[in-house]
């Protein structure tokens, strides 16, 4: 059987053949983009005019992800839900886990890891045709971007962003972001984040793939020291 679900202003709709359309979730502010969680299945959407990230489970219920609902406080390293996301539009799920968001007016990509704190990946602002950096990695100084619109990956894991009305599409290779081994935060950099990031993971006895290191299905002080030792 055939399901959709899109976004209609303030309400997230799902057409099945049996059904037709019905109203699937409500009470969003003015709603971005959606995209499927591969890690549960579970419906994400962006309310971009209510800057928040929300978890639309099977009943209809939501919960807030990321966004804190207003456009201030939090930042690069704060849990998502304590960071302002201004006007949250583009989201896409990695499938080693964590996702990326778009805001508009604040025209930056985010990353939210899997611990559900967020970084700042690209950094610009909403001035229509800010551009800069190209050929340089992600933490060269400068804003790169402006108005971003929607966020994707492309098949070889490259990130690839649309801006909104300067008609620029802008990507990042892979190896300079998402493919550095320990570059948990996907800053371009192996620092004190990443292996704390590791550290948790360890503490937490959750051996999720894109923390085994040393391949062994096991996420323990074995892939500290690989981190330490090889990797730095």
């Amino acid at each position: 059987k055939s399901l959709i679900y899109y976004s209609s202003g303030t309400e997230v709709r799902r057409w099945t053949e049996d059904t037709g359309v019905t109203v699937h979730a409500s009470g969003f502010v003015g709603l971005g983009n959606l995209a499927v969680d591969p890690s549960d299945g579970e419906l994400v959407v962006t309310d971009r005019e209510g800057h928040g990230v929300y978890k639309v489970y099977e009943n209809g219920a939501r919960e807030l992800i990321a966004g804190n609902e207003s456009t201030k406080g939090g930042g690069s390293g704060f849990l998502a839900t304590q960071t302002g996301l201004d006007e949250v539009r583009g989201i896409a799920f990695h499938p080693e886990g964590g996702y990326l968001l778009a805001t508009h007016e604040g025209g930056q990509i985010w990353f939210v890891d899997d611990n559900e704190r967020i970084h700042l990946l690209i950094d610009g602002d909403d001035k229509r045709g800010t551009h800069g950096g190209d050929g340089l990695p992600l933490t060269s100084p400068g804003k790169k971007i402006s108005e971003a619109r929607a966020v994707t990956f492309s098949t070889e894991g490259d990130i690839i962003v649309t801006e909104n009305d300067a008609g620029f599409i802008r990507y990042v290779r892979a190896n300079r972001a998402i493919g550095v081994s320990g570059d948990f935060n996907l800053d371009g950099l192996l620092d004190v984040e990443d292996i704390d990031l590791l550290s948790i993971e360890v503490r937490n006895n959750t051996h999720k793939n894109s923390f085994d290191l040393n391949a062994d299905s096991l996420v323990n002080d074995d892939d500290r020291q690989v981190w330490v030792d090889e990797l730095k």
